[in-house]
């Protein structure tokens, strides 16, 4: 069975931090543990994963989401050591997280709406099934209903500010170069979402952004100096 430590190990490979055959210091065992467990408890989905409290427990996942948990560790600790992080990682981080949400997450079979034109893929009677949500789940969710920090790891941050405004804090433009986010309100109060940079970076020409209409997905990306 896979330990926490060989996925540690793993990451850290990826961003040359040291070599998989390498000893691992303490202080990087550690960070990399809080990392795993901060990532693979914030799914969406039921992976069996259970948090690790030793770096030499066992994992409880099976081994189809070994590779899931090299690459986004390894995205998650880039910035930590100040690593670019290669495009081919990043691809492959996607590409991951996709193949793990086709796996456990299924969209069961429903029949096509009597008002569904024809020729969209319905020309016959039958069911919406898998086959017709090719990619569908790429999308990582992050439900968020406190003040929170961007993550390199994050696609989309689904913000509820029921209770009180919340401010999101981007993390510095240029450790993001080329990633791109998406935020968005999912309630319907007047409460504001806050989109704060760092720095000096700025956000398309401002110094930040607010918005309080419900259901709006707010996309941007780092050009590497500022957020566009």
């Amino acid at each position: 069975m896979t330990t926490a430590l060989e996925i540690i190990a793993d990451a850290l490979d990826e961003i040359s931090v040291s070599t998989a055959e390498s000893p691992i210091e303490d202080y990087d065992a550690q960070l990399a543990r809080r990392k795993l467990n901060q990532l693979m408890t914030g799914l969406p989905i039921n992976t069996g994963y259970t948090p690790v409290t030793l770096v030499d427990d066992t994992l409880t996942v099976r081994a189809d989401v070994e590779g899931y948990m090299v690459k986004q560790l390894a995205m998650a600790l880039a910035p930590s050591y100040s690593r670019p992080i290669p495009a081919q990682l990043t691809a492959d981080a996607r590409q991951a997280r996709a193949e793990l949400f086709r796996r456990y997450v299924s969209v069961k079979p429903m029949p096509f709406p009597s008002t569904l034109p024809i020729g969209s893929g319905s020309s016959s009677v039958g069911d919406f099934d898998d086959d017709q949500y090719p990619g569908g789940f790429d999308r990582d969710i992050t439900a968020v209903s406190a003040n929170y920090t961007l993550l390199l790891t994050d696609d989309i941050v689904e913000v509820d500010c029921t209770s009180s405004p919340i401010t999101i804090t981007l993390m510095a433009a240029s450790s993001a170069n080329g990633y791109g986010f998406g935020i968005r309100k999912v309630d319907e109060t007047a409460n504001m979402v806050i989109i704060t940079p760092v720095g000096t970076d700025l956000f398309r020409g401002e110094d930040g952004i607010r918005f309080n209409a419900y259901d709006t997905l707010l996309e941007f990306s780092s050009d590497g100096s500022n957020w566009v």
